[in-house]
Parts: C-alpha cells; structure tokens; sequence
C-alpha cells in the first residue's frame, strides 16, 4: 500500500508501527519521518520524530530492577487487567465457564469477557471464581474498586433496563462505565446491579476506570467528540452525589492515537497504555509524574524493557508498596493471547527515576535571626 500514488499518509505511520513491532527499526525510523513530513503538526508526529535505533536500544536495555513472570491463572484465552486489594485480585477474561452464555462477540468470534476474582499473594493466585452477580451475556471489565472496599466501577456494554444492549445509528453497541455497591445478603458478599454514570453516551465509549489515591477523582478512558484521536484520557472530580464534567488530560498526554488503561498509583503518579507515544511496538507502558498543580501529570515516560515489549503491554496496576503488581501482555511466550504477569522490582518504586546532576545538602535558615529551620520542606522540581 505505501508504495501507491496518493495514499492517506495515516498508512505510512502504521507500517511504521508494523515494521517496529517485527523489530525492523532502523526502516521504522524511515516511515516514521516520511510521515512526519507530510504531518508535521500531528501528534503522533511529534511524539514519534525522535524514533531511532538508538533511542529504541535505550528502551530495550533490560532494566535489572524488574523481574516478571507468569500467572499460572493463565489459559490459552485472554486474562488481563489486573486490580488487587487486600489480598484479592480481580480480571478480566473470556474464558470458557459452563455457566456462561454461548454466543460469542462478533469483532473477534471469542466468548464474551467476565469478570473473576481469586486470592493473590507474592504473584500466586488461587481459588478463582467467577463472580456472578455482576456478569451478564456481555462485556464486564476492566474494574477498580473505591479504598473502603465498598464501591466498584467497572466497563459494561450500554444497555437498557432489560440488559438488551442499546446501539447507535451505526448499529454499534459502544461501552460505559457504572457502578456497583457491596452488599452482605444471608451472610454472603455479592455486588449490586451496575449503574451507569451519567457523564455515559450512546454515540462514544467509556471505558477502564481507576481511582486517584483518596478516591476524589476518577480517571478513564473515551472517544467521546472533542478530543485528540483514537481514545483519550479523561479526568472527574467525585462530587458525592455524582461525578464532575469529565475533562480531557490534554495535548502532552493524549495523542491522535489511543490512550488506554490508566492506573493512579499511591504516590499520584499516572500509569497508562499507548501507541501514539514513542514505544517498542503496539501498546506501551508509560508513567508520568504527578506535578503539584490540580489534576496535573508530567511529561510521559516509556517505561522500557522488560516492562513493555514489542507487542501490546498494558493494565499494570501496583500495590500499595510499590515495589510489585501485575501487568497485561500478549507478548511471545505467554500461554494464551493475552496473559497477566506478576512484576516485583528491587528499588523503592516502580517509575522513571530523573538524572541529578550531582548531590545537594540544603540547609534552610530564617533570614531575619538566621536560625535553622528543622522542620521545613523543600520541594525539587
């Protein structure tokens, strides 16, 4: 196709991408430009000009910090997008379960996706079972679950009162995000019938929620109109009796590409899955940094090797320690499409640590009497 006369250059970006994902760099590097050239002002442009083989190489440096390993929860369908609390993990997965319906989702003939819990612990999982009260002949999942444990929010296909799915004048059912309370009934746990937010629509999808630390905001996922391209990320306040006006995260988190699968981390830092920023190839894993301003974020990372590969790595999701937690990859060698993967590392935190050019001792003094202040705080940018 890109050898034709008068082709959307859209085509050169994505057999960039192609040629990226089967390892071909150095030609990567070659369509990249020629598509940079002919749209110059487009993000995946900017994002993607400084595609080289030396800045892949950068990212491929197997960072020692990170161990991964499978799941053996795995099968030869699909698991991914992990969420764990207390001791629990919940996910997503097509799987074949006897009480589950027949039919079969038309854009890949697999099952449709259900939503499972087990008990997790050091990257072993146990006693998975499939939880009931909240799967339905569709679409359950990804979720994240509010920090008293009470309240969940989780991706659901758009239907009416009659769960009969509701679609647009393309004949598209799109996705929401609702949610759903824990109850205790006859001394048993069960989650109450998902209700949907309002900031929904019947023309876009909103999709993979998670949770600021102190459950005050929410951030997601949505080709809603006005946005960059592809999926973007978006941000509410929770108000108590609803949720804000959902506000896109802007230009240097959003691209013309897809933005998906974000997770607020405990120390504010966003993680997120793209293919409009510089990666490997498919979907990558970038973090970035939470800035002091409101519902800001810094500049994205790619996280690198092993952590991404050349195929599509997404959902990560840390525990409060920082040190472990799971992602989400189809990557080779895996036992199934796509498989979840436990992650633990060495340093403090799992994030792109900034270069410092050298050590600092400060030392803060009142400048009327000149006397220490012990107690001050000083903040490096």
């Amino acid at each position: 196709m890109v050898q034709f006369q008068d082709i959307d250059p859209e085509n050169y970006f994505y057999y960039a991408k192609a040629l990226s994902t089967n390892k071909k760099y150095d030609q990567a590097a070659e369509w990249f430009k020629r598509y940079a050239q002919l749209k110059g002002n487009d993000s995946k442009s900017k994002n993607n000009k400084s595609f080289s083989v030396e800045q892949i190489n950068r990212l491929l440096q197997n960072n020692s910090h990170y161990t991964i390993s499978p799941l053996s929860i795995n099968s030869e369908n699909d698991e991914f997008s992990p969420f764990v609390q207390d001791n629990k993990i919940y996910f997503v997965s097509n799987r074949p379960d006897e009480n589950k319906s027949k039919s079969t989702y038309s854009w890949d003939e697999q099952s449709y996706l259900d939503l499972y819990e087990g008990t997790a612990y050091a990257g072993r999982v146990s006693d998975v079972t499939a939880i009931r009260s909240l799967n339905t002949p569709y679409h359950e999942g990804p979720i994240t679950i509010s920090k008293d444990g009470r309240r969940m929010y989780l991706t659901t296909n758009t239907m009416n009162e009659k769960n009969k799915l509701i679609k647009d004048s393309k004949n598209t059912t799109h996705l929401q995000i609702s949610a759903s309370n824990k109850l205790t009934i006859d001394g048993e746990t069960t989650w109450s019938k998902p209700i949907p937010l309002s900031f929904n629509g019947t023309n876009y999808s909103c999709v993979h929620p998670t949770l600021s630390p102190d459950g005050k905001y929410m951030v997601f996922a949505s080709d809603m109109p006005g946005g960059f391209g592809g999926m973007d990320l978006y941000i509410c306040e929770n108000l108590m009796i609803s949720w804000s006006n959902p506000i896109n995260l802007g230009p240097e988190i959003n691209t013309s590409g897809d933005e998906v699968f974000p997770f607020y981390a405990s120390n504010g830092s966003l993680y997120f899955s793209s293919d409009g920023h510089l990666g490997l190839g498919g979907l990558d894993i970038l973090v970035a940094k939470a800035r002091t301003e409101k519902n800001k974020f810094g500049r994205p990372e790619n996280m690198g090797a092993p952590i991404n590969d050349v195929t599509d790595d997404f959902a990560i999701t840390l525990n409060e320690d920082g040190k472990t937690g799971y992602l989400s990859s189809n990557r080779p060698g895996g036992k199934g499409r796509d498989d979840i993967y436990y992650l633990e590392t060495t340093t403090p935190e799992i994030e792109v640590l900034p270069v410092l050019p050298k050590q600092l001792e400060v030392r803060v003094f009142e400048e009327a009497t000149n006397i220490g202040l012990p107690a001050a705080v000083v903040n490096v940018f």
